[in-house]
């Protein structure tokens, strides 16, 4: 884009309704259980849920309760005076899902609440 140099896009916001908000918080994984963020990934189907009273992870009243929201943060983390010695450090930026305002882990990123910015893209 047509920045001037030291200057960069601070944000790009999108808003949307439930009927958006559930393919994309399952998109991202959130919620799910065991196994199945790596069946999205593969693109094949995922197995029925439990039927009640078994307790599940993806229960539409948590998932996309009135007002839900999904926010994606990204953190830049300055590096150890240039030297980069972990697979971490090397990344500088970091990306944080929160769900209604809380946040969450992310199973493509191993469960981590951070997850490296060159990771989350893949």
């Amino acid at each position: 884009e047509n920045f001037p140099d030291g200057t960069y896009e601070k944000a790009r916001l999108r808003f949307a309704h439930a009927e958006t908000l559930v393919p994309f918080t399952c998109l991202l994984g959130l919620f799910l259980e065991g196994s199945d963020f790596e069946k999205i990934q593969r693109e094949e189907p995922l197995d029925l849920p439990p039927m009640p009273p078994q307790r599940r992870n993806w229960k539409g009243a948590l998932v996309a309760p009135f007002a839900s929201n999904n926010m994606l943060a990204l953190y830049q983390c300055p590096g150890n005076d240039g030297k980069k010695t972990s697979q971490d450090q090397k990344n500088s930026y970091f990306v944080q899902v929160l769900h209604n305002e809380a946040p969450v882990s992310m199973p493509g990123c191993g469960n981590k609440d951070l997850c490296p910015f060159e990771e989350f893209k893949v």
